[in-house]
């Protein structure tokens, strides 16, 4: 016996090349035909992007936040309400 699944339950991107060639996939099944099968997978596949490029951008977000040192040390050297004199 064989089971087929033509039709993708869920994607998960877990890699930039994962999303490349999901953006490939994209561009070949633009213009697919509603209620078909390839029209499910285009919508699967540019959901499963937003949701890898949602992550990265939080993820670069904190990542720069993390290397902003002098914004936490002016935090801790003067609190809120206070302002800071160089000098």
């Amino acid at each position: 016996m064989t089971i087929s699944i033509s039709i993708p339950v869920n994607i998960e991107i877990r890699s930039q090349v994962e999303r490349d060639v999901a953006m490939s996939l994209v561009q070949k099944l633009s213009g697919a035909p509603e209620d078909t099968p390839e029209e499910f997978r285009l919508l699967m596949l540019i959901e499963a992007i937003e949701v890898w490029d949602a992550k990265h951008e939080q993820e670069e977000a904190a990542s720069q936040l993390a290397r902003s040192p002098l914004l936490v040390w002016m935090s801790i050297i003067a609190p809120h309400g206070q302002s800071f004199q160089a000098g």
